[in-house]
């Protein structure tokens, strides 16, 4: 059984991807759940696994750089690639404004479940 470091938090968030030192970006995603230690990207094309890309990642107004690895891989029933990503590097005032986002979206989650 796998066991997660962080909790995931359902949240679609726009994802621009590049290579390091790339000046236009290589493809575009969507965030479909999130944690501290990474996302389950979506996207319409597949990356092999332990590929290392710089994301911008769309926080409501905020972007924030991340440099993440490709960790595993899944098709969905609709032919869309589910990309599991770790994030790899990130400078604390933005691992600050990730957490400041997923703790709001927890609280979002857990009021709908109340009513």
């Amino acid at each position: 059984m796998e066991r997660r470091q962080y909790p995931r938090v359902d949240s679609i968030n726009l994802v621009s991807m590049g290579e390091f030192g790339a000046e236009s970006p290589i493809g575009v995603a969507r965030t479909l759940q999130m944690s501290e230690g990474g996302a389950l990207l979506e996207m319409a094309r597949p990356y092999p696994i332990h590929t290392v890309f710089q994301l911008d990642l769309a926080l409501g107004s905020e972007i924030v750089p991340v440099r993440a690895e490709v960790r595993n891989i899944r098709v969905s029933d609709d032919g869309k690639y589910q990309i599991g990503i770790r994030f790899a590097q990130l400078q604390p005032e933005h691992r600050a404004l990730l957490e400041r986002h997923l703790e709001a979206k927890l609280a979002e989650q857990d009021g709908s479940r109340d009513e």
